[in-house]
């Protein structure tokens, strides 16, 4: 998949980046629209996937959040 202002990414990167994404994100915690968006898909896998597992709101403070919106400063969704 291209994206028009981050690296096309290699099968070996692509798996290096969404292990760094699975070491370093903290469900709950905003994703910055900075990071590349094979970074933001693990980490809202792992968000979703928490979600799915019976974890709620109080539990994990940034689930029920609008996914589209996070990391976004302004709350304005991505174009």
């Amino acid at each position: 998949m291209a994206y028009a202002f981050f690296k096309e990414l290699s099968e070996a990167e692509e798996a290096d980046f969404r292990q760094w994404a699975r070491s370093n994100y903290v469900i709950g915690d905003p994703i910055p629209s900075t990071w590349h968006p094979v970074v933001v898909d693990e980490c809202m896998y792992m968000l979703t996937g928490k979600a799915k597992n019976g974890l709620d709101s109080k539990e994990q403070p940034g689930l029920g959040q609008d996914p589209t919106a996070m990391g976004n400063q302004d709350g304005e969704r991505n174009a």
